[in-house]
């Protein structure tokens, strides 16, 4: 029984060790990750976009919402669309020196002309300064984003137009049609040819005799 504590009690103090060797690699300040699930998106998909904040800095903030406004972010039907915002649950809310802040968003990508590509701006809302952790500033003295500002990219695939399948149908018909035509005059012309070539020769019909004479 001893063992075996002492064996967690070496894990924890594992853990611990390695987690801070990476808080000292990292700079001193609020480190955000932002990325989606997918490396791209069709028309009318959905997606996941995931937050995760590292407070490596020596201030705590109390988050006070997140903010997502994606490119196809547009005010349609009296209301804004393409936008999230997002409160952290009580109790969850904030992010001490040295914690970690994690957020899993849903998102649906438009099945009309509105999906595009483009940049996702996220902006973290605090209660201090500098009040907001913005992707659009990714790195100042404060907070940086890892990975820069987020980007999503949509695959567009252009739909054949009916009348233009119709067309090369058609082609595709004549053409085949065209190659069987000349097939079968090439095959009647060999076929001639060869039985001209074996055809057995006449033999040419014997002079008369000539004439007695009297």
């Amino acid at each position: 029984m001893k063992k075996v504590a002492f064996g967690v009690i070496l894990i924890l103090l594992l853990l611990a060790g390695t987690t801070q060797v990476l808080a000292q690699s990292l700079p001193n300040k609020v480190i955000i990750m932002v990325w989606t699930d997918k490396q791209f998106y069709q028309s009318g998909e959905g997606g996941k976009l995931y937050i995760s904040i590292f407070n490596n800095g020596p201030d705590n903030y109390f988050i006070e919402n997140i903010t997502v406004e994606y490119p196809w972010m547009c005010y349609i039907g009296g209301k804004w669309e393409g936008n999230q915002t997002i409160i952290p649950e009580e109790g969850k809310d904030s992010i001490k020196s040295g914690e970690y802040y994690s957020q899993e968003i849903a998102f649906k990508v438009p099945s009309d002309g509105r999906a595009e590509s483009g940049e996702i701006i996220v902006k973290i809302y605090v209660d201090r300064a500098p009040y907001v952790f913005d992707s659009t500033n990714p790195v100042t003295g404060t907070y940086q984003f890892k990975y820069g500002s987020p980007y999503i990219e949509i695959a567009k695939e252009y739909p054949l137009n009916i009348s233009s399948v119709d067309k090369i149908v058609t082609l595709l018909a004549v053409q085949i049609i065209l190659t069987v035509i000349s097939a079968l005059v090439i095959a009647a012309a060999i076929y001639l040819s060869i039985k001209k070539l074996t055809k057995s020769p006449t033999r040419p019909p014997s002079p008369p005799p000539p004439p007695r004479e009297e």
